[in-house]
């Protein structure tokens, strides 16, 4: 299979051998006001030749996805000014590549579904700590000013000691409006909320949410004020319905904030301890209210009843201490009475007795 030129367009599609001096060359040898450059399902590993500068400048978005490309040279986006979209979906990247994103001054759509080495296992703490500091390295700069799309699905991030709770997004990217992080291993969706954002979708589907936290549940109503139209995703996790999360799914009933359908209630399932067959649509938080009612009056009877039994235990002790403090005053006063008894003799007595005690 060859590279094909379709209007502004190049496609480069599970070409054989492709390298990136075979690129340079079809782009060079291509007149046309080159626009568009998808270069997909090749053996690309490094992006370490920069394309020529003239095709650069001139390139809107740029498609590398299923290249297995690990590294990208620093420089390597440097004369790509005018990208708007780049796709590295399904690669096996450094974390330290995204750096070479610094030149994208023009960028709104990046795309990074499972593009990095870990992927697969997940990152561990220093490969997710060290992602995360890109990140705000690129912010920091002000590298990516006008970014409104991101995409990080199946990347089995999560939150590890803290770290991704700490990143507050919409400070690193005031002009962020959707933020894909479906199909990762987060369990709750903390946000931080410090600045103002732009953010009107967050995409947590496919997660290991159990339940929405009461920090998540506030960091969210925070971003529905900022946006009056902000929705968040969160289909097809895990829940859990039970009173422990009950808080959850009275929010959950009631709030405007999760983008609901009622015809796909399948994707809301949630479990308890029974198994039953149920969604966060018909779960029944009265049960808890019984539940905790009925709680409550078994902790007012235990109450009761200790107290009761720590009243007789003391009234025992009292009354034994009492009645200790009777017997020793009692040989006390015996005892006295013995030590000052006094002996008469009695000269006129018989059998040989010879002493009375008086």
């Amino acid at each position: 299979m060859k590279c094909q030129c379709i209007d502004n367009m190049i496609i480069c599609d599970n070409v054989k051998n492709l390298t990136l001096i075979d690129l340079n060359r079809i782009l060079l040898t291509d007149s046309r006001f080159i626009t568009d450059f998808y270069v997909t399902n090749n053996n690309i590993q490094n992006l370490n030749i920069p394309l020529k500068v003239k095709i650069s400048k001139k390139l809107i978005r740029v498609n590398y996805s299923s290249n297995m490309i690990r590294t990208i040279d620093d420089r390597y986006f440097e004369q790509m000014s005018s990208l708007e979209l780049l796709n590295l979906d399904y690669n096996q990247l450094e974390s330290s590549s995204i750096r070479s994103f610094k030149w994208l001054k023009s960028l709104k759509y990046l795309y990074l579904k499972q593009a990095f080495h870990w992927s697969i296992t997940g990152p561990n703490n220093q490969q997710l700590n060290d992602f995360l500091n890109i990140l705000k390295f690129l912010s920091n700069a002000s590298y990516l000013p006008y970014l409104e799309e991101l995409h990080l699905e199946s990347n089995n991030l999560k939150i590890i000691d803290i770290i991704w709770s700490k990143i507050d997004l919409h400070c690193l990217f005031p002009t962020l409006k959707m933020l894909f992080l479906t199909n990762n291993n987060f369990n709750d969706a903390i946000f931080q909320t410090s600045c103002q954002t732009q953010i009107i979708m967050i995409s947590l589907v496919s997660n290991k949410i159990h339940a929405l936290s009461y920090n998540s549940i506030q960091s969210l109503e925070w971003l529905k004020m900022n946006k009056e139209n902000f929705q968040l995703l969160i289909e097809f996790n895990p829940f859990i319905c039970n009173c422990t999360t009950e808080y959850f799914m009275e929010w959950f009933s009631t709030t405007t904030i999760i983008q609901k359908n009622v015809q796909q209630s399948y994707a809301f399932q949630c479990f308890n301890e029974y198994n039953n067959n149920q969604t966060l649509f018909n779960v029944n938080t009265n049960k808890c209210f019984q539940a905790k009612k009925h709680f409550n009056l078994t902790i007012i009877v235990s109450v009761v009843l200790s107290l009761t039994i720590l009243a007789l235990i003391v009234l025992g002790i009292v009354y034994k201490c009492r009645k200790q403090k009777v017997r020793a005053r009692t040989r006390t006063v015996t005892s006295y009475l013995d030590q000052n008894t006094t002996y008469l003799r009695c000269d006129n007595v018989e059998d040989g007795v010879e002493l009375v005690k008086n």
